[in-house]
């Protein structure tokens, strides 16, 4: 009998909780545990104590002494045991009711405070488990250790020499290894013997093939019921928690930025729902805002989420409604047109005189829209934006701010064909991150927030991975192709560490799919196909709709080059229909052409190999009409 759920008089006894606070007087406790109490109502129903300390002041002890103190006067505390304790709402309410608004109106503003700066130091514990059980199986790959006497700089510089100059035709970024297609099947057959059964996600099963004009649907890239992120408030995160917070602070423009940024969160953890209905919270706390300008500040912001949703979520399933630009016919919808779409509403929406971070994440998203959709105008498009962005910033003043900007014009110069470009704006990128995020040496990082320091950590580690994927992109000057390889890898391992650490699987999983097409090239075809299969689970985990399609395809490519070719043509027919359902027009591009080098390395004496592969180049045509037909910039 602790007293926890005991009436304060007879009146009471017998009766639950939700009857003892509503006939509870605030007057029984006494004023330092009345205060804690009404703290504790600002929090919720649910409230930690070691929350509830930091907000006042108080060290944890002193703040269970004074909730057993509001407890032994007869107040309806329930204790879990856990560090989390429970009131009545009606006793919330009653609480909040007596204190007066802008004192709750101050606690309100310091809890957000409090959450966010728990948020930066407390990742998503769902999503770093599943990374890390993925993880747990890939192979462990060792960097080139780097002469003791060479600065980043000078390593930088000597690992663009290893690639051709501009008159070299560029590496298709998604496309086979030249060093892969060169070989006869017979040289790979008995070392990629087993590979596609080592795939381990059941997507190499061949595509069921529709009838009518309907290409190819692959399984679902949609994480399962069980993998999906718990959808409660709490489990939403803190920045979600800190939204509304905020609202109950009476500052809406503050409570829809903490809501679009809990929604990018959920996204880049694969929790498309939760994002969705997030993004309607930041819409409804918009809807409070007076100032026409800043509503349309947070309605562009808004749309960049918009944008990002489509972009990152997986494509329509059979049974979806399409939406706008898709065929009302197969129910498919051309996802990447539609960010496309929405990024476009949020440029037109965005003043010039937006906050540099608005700029900033405008035009890297619509680069990295771009970047996947694949076709030569949105890529110059954002080329442009990108450069205009850029000297916007600089004539601010805020150069801190363009240099965020360094990554995405890399990448794409890269898909445009530049890798020149690129090396020259990925040098200057890594010594400014380098720098920026305390890795050189030379800056003072530990002065830095934690949650600035791990942005640049973040964008070096993006600088890291464009490094390793210039062997893919650009022409290796001959006799230094193992070289350039290991000088890859080593960027790879250094970016895929860091996103180890800060909890982006999404990313991670796309370093594998390059590391797996640089051991490729390296001829490693199991070391390949791990990380392959890694980055396939994760990938459907987080329903990856786009990564999961250029997984297939570089899996199709080890499978040729292992001299297998049925396998092959049943990961390319998922890689289709991933890129089908996502609306990427670059996917289908790239998928025809392996499709092409599939075709020419079947034999006359195996007819029902050539029969599969007509049916698959039906499917490809028609996922084309009904897409449009991408022009890759090589091809331009």
């Amino acid at each position: 009998d602790r007293g926890i759920d005991r009436g304060l008089d007879t009146r009471s006894a017998g009766t639950g909780p939700a009857e003892t606070a509503a006939v509870w007087s605030l007057d029984a406790a006494g004023a330092s545990a009345l205060r804690v109490l009404r703290a504790a109502a600002a929090i919720g129903p649910r409230f930690e104590a070691d929350l509830l300390a930091r907000l006042l002041g108080l060290t944890g002890t002193e703040v269970l002494e004074r909730l057993q103190d509001a407890a032994d006067h007869g107040a309806p505390i329930g204790d879990g045991g856990d560090g989390l304790f429970t009131l009545p709402v009606n006793l919330v309410d009653r609480l909040r009711a007596s204190t007066l608004p802008s004192l709750l109106a101050a606690w309100h503003t310091e809890l957000a405070r409090l959450v966010s700066a728990a948020a930066a130091q407390t990742p998503e514990s769902d999503s770093r488990s599943a990374a890390a059980a993925v993880a747990a199986t890939a192979p462990t790959m060792v960097a080139p250790p780097a002469p003791e006497d060479e600065s980043d700089v000078s390593r930088l510089a000597h690992y663009a020499e290893r690639f051709s100059g501009p008159d070299s035709p560029p590496v298709p970024d998604d496309q086979a290894p030249a060093s892969a297609a060169g070989h006869t099947a017979a040289g790979h057959t008995a070392a990629g013997r087993g590979l596609a059964s080592g795939f381990g996600t059941g997507i190499g099963q061949s595509a069921d093939r529709p009838a009518g004009d309907t290409p190819p649907r692959a399984a679902p890239a949609r994480p399962t019921a069980a993998e999906q992120p718990a959808r409660s408030d709490e489990a939403r995160g803190d920045a979600a928690r800190a939204g509304h917070h905020l609202l109950a602070a009476g500052q809406p423009d503050a409570a829809a930025n903490a809501f679009l940024d809990a929604a990018s969160e959920k996204l880049e953890l694969g929790d498309a729902r939760a994002s969705d209905a997030l993004l309607r919270q930041a819409a409804q706390a918009a809807s409070q805002i007076r100032s026409p300008a800043l509503r349309s500040q947070l309605q562009a912001r808004a749309y960049m989420t918009r944008a990002r949703q489509r972009w990152l979520a997986a494509g329509l399933q059979a049974g979806d409604q399409p939406r706008g630009g898709g065929s009302e016919q197969t129910g498919s919808v051309d996802t990447l047109s539609d960010a496309l779409e929405a990024i476009e509403a949020a440029r037109q929406l965005l003043p010039e005189s937006a906050p540099s971070a608005l700029i900033v994440e405008l035009a890297s998203l619509y680069a990295g829209i771009a970047y996947d959709f694949g076709d030569r105008d949105p890529l110059q498009n954002a080329l442009e934006l990108l450069v205009a962005a850029s000297r916007a910033l600089l004539e601010r003043g805020d150069s801190v701010a363009a240099a965020h900007l360094l990554n995405d014009q890399a990448a794409v110069n890269l898909r445009l064909g530049d890798p020149v470009q690129a090396v020259h704006l990925l040098n200057r990128a890594h010594e400014i991150f380098a720098h920026l995020s305390g890795t050189d040496g030379a800056s003072d990082a530990a002065g830095e927030p934690d949650r600035q320091r791990q942005q640049w950590q973040l964008a070096l580690a993006r600088t890291e991975h464009l490094l390793a994927r210039l062997p893919l992109h650009a022409q290796t000057r001959p006799g230094h192709e193992r070289e350039a390889l290991e000088m890859a890898l080593g960027h790879a391992q250094s970016a895929q560490q860091t996103l180890a650490r800060l909890n982006r699987p999404r990313e991670r999983a796309r370093i594998w799919e390059t590391i797996a097409r640089l051991e490729l090239k390296r001829e490693n075809l199991q070391a390949a196909s791990a990380y392959l299969g890694r980055a396939a689970q994760l990938q459907q985990r987080l329903g990856d709709a786009t990564g999961l399609a250029r997984t297939c395809a570089a899996y199709t490519e080890l499978l040729l080059t292992a001299g297998q070719a049925q396998e092959a043509l049943n990961m390319l027919a998922q890689s289709v229909a991933l890129n089908y359902q996502k609306g990427s027009r670059a996917g289908l591009a790239f998928n025809r052409e392996s499709l092409a080098k599939l075709r020419e390395q079947s034999s006359a004496d195996e007819p029902d190999l050539s029969t599969r592969i007509t049916q698959l180049e039906g499917d490809l045509q028609r996922a084309e009409r009904i897409l449009g037909r991408a022009q890759l910039p090589w091809q331009a």
